[in-house]
């Protein structure tokens, strides 16, 4: 899972990247002190979770996520902020939480169950051939044709 921390202060980040690293294993975490750089490195390539610091100085977190919904609706936005202010505002950008500082464990672990909750599970085939199993994705395979004792996957 690629993750984008966006905040001004490199405490913050480091503090937040840390507790994501006890939780998640294996997983990318690109830190960036300024929106527009997220904004620019989200068109890019999506991250699949983006914490977002609201109070910012060149560009706030609600101007940043704005302009991430103008062209993606749907990768979850965290919004990590010492003020309860715009709680209310951050559901204009469909935010998917807000959490406040200093970060609590116990909430940080729900906000990322419940996007794994949501997340859709991804069905697989496993086929054993030559002596190998492969899984295939099920949303992958358009075709099925059977021949005989031969299976043709398309």
């Amino acid at each position: 899972m690629r993750i984008a921390i966006c905040d001004d202060l490199a405490q913050e980040r480091e503090k937040l990247k840390h507790q994501l690293s006890t939780v998640l294993k294996n997983d990318s975490i690109a830190e960036f002190e300024d929106g527009n750089d997220l904004i620019e490195a989200h068109k890019k390539m999506k991250f699949d979770f983006v914490f977002l610091d609201i109070l910012m100085p060149a560009i706030s977190g609600m101007e940043t996520a704005a302009k991430i919904r103008e062209t993606d609706k749907s990768t979850p936005i965290v919004f990590v902020s010492t003020s309860e202010e715009f709680g209310v505002a951050s559901y204009r950008v469909l935010a998917f939480d807000y959490i406040l500082k200093p970060i609590d464990q116990k909430q940080l672990c729900k906000t990322l169950k419940r996007f794994s909750d949501k997340k859709p599970k991804k069905h697989y085939i496993t086929i054993n051939y030559e002596r190998t199993e492969t899984k295939i994705l099920l949303s992958n395979i358009i075709c099925l044709e059977s021949n005989l004792k031969k299976l043709h996957f398309i």
